[in-house]
């Protein structure tokens, strides 16, 4: 089963809604392969951190 959570991306910031796979891989969906700035990592965040 495939998680939910809102991600970012470490390098530029962007925003996406994600997923983390069985294995504990965070990934955009609508851009498995990465962010459009290239990079390949995220970090989840906390929605309660969002807009304050």
């Amino acid at each position: 089963m495939q998680n939910r959570l809102i991600i970012s991306c470490t390098h530029c910031g962007t925003v996406y809604a994600g997923r983390v796979r069985t294995n504990g891989t965070i990934y955009p969906p609508t851009a498995s392969k990465g962010c459009r700035c290239g990079n390949e990592s995220f970090v989840a965040v906390d929605p309660d951190s969002v807009g304050s």
